[in-house]
Formats: structure tokens, sequence, C-alpha cells
């Protein structure tokens, strides 16, 4: 029988589990390597899960002090002329960054993604001047301008 337990530590063989994550550990293998080895061996991680995950893994071997979380290397995105990061321009225009992206969403920006995945903006001092203007507009003016358009068309025939 196998009683599920909440976490690591209440496993009855927590112990032997550090041990073997130590040695693990210490072989450099990835956490992918790992995890693969534990599930293999048989070994079991509470909550009932049927096997241990990578990032689980990972996050455990940084827990007990084991290995070193390796932050990410940021690498900057290439910007262009008039281009903007969204954080940077909604700091520039002093507005919320979620605001940018609900406008990106209704294509109220011309933008792009970068080769990490960011959102990119292009905007020259008109395109700054006409988001400016968008801002004062009412929260609701987005939502009731695309339905006032909707109905322009039945209203003309």
């Amino acid at each position: 029988m196998i009683r599920p337990v909440a976490s690591m530590e209440q496993l009855g063989y927590w112990p032997q589990l550090v041990e073997r994550l130590k040695e693990l550990g210490s072989q450099d293998l990835s956490a992918r390597e790992i995890a693969e080895r534990l599930n293999a061996e048989g070994w079991r991680p509470p909550k009932r899960r049927e096997k241990f995950e990578f990032n689980g893994v990972g996050r455990l071997l940084h827990r007990l002090g084991i290995r070193e979380v390796k932050p990410r290397p940021q690498i900057p995105d290439t910007l262009g002329e008039n281009e903007w990061r969204l954080e940077t321009l909604a700091a520039k225009l002093g507005m919320p960054t979620p605001t940018l992206y609900q406008w990106l969403r209704r294509n109220q920006l011309n933008a792009r993604r970068s080769e990490l995945g960011r959102w990119i903006v292009q905007a020259d001092a008109t395109e700054l001047q006409r988001l400016r203007k968008l801002r004062t507009l009412s929260s609701g003016y987005g939502t009731r301008r695309f339905w006032a358009d909707s109905l322009i068309p039945n209203v003309r025939n």
C-alpha cells in the first residue's frame, strides 16, 4: 500500500533519497537525467505523483543545497529607431503595462515579436501622441467603438 504524504520530508525513505540525490548531483547530470534515473530505480515522489519530473528535481536539488540555480542569461533585444519594449513604453506614457497588452489584442498597436519572443512596439513621436490620446479615452471606448461600427452598416441599409 502506498500512503500519500504532503511533503518530501514525510517520506519514509527521505534520508535515503537525499543521499541518492547527492550522489546523482555530484555526477554532473542534468535535472532531467536525474529524474529519469530516480524513476528507473523506483523512487516515488509525494502527493500521489507517479514519477519525478525534471523541474521538481531541479527545485529539490537547489533546496537541499546540492546545486545552485543558474539564472537565465539576459540577452537584450535589438531595438530599431522608434522601437519600444512594452514596459518601457508604458513608463514613458505613464500607464499600466497590461493596458498595452490589451491594446495589442485589439490591434491598436503596431508591434512585432523580437527574436526572444518579447513584444516590440513601433512608435514615433506622432504615434506616441496618438497613444496618449487613446489613453485619455474612457475604458469602454474600444468595446463601444467596435459595437457601434458593427451597427453602422445595418443603419445605412
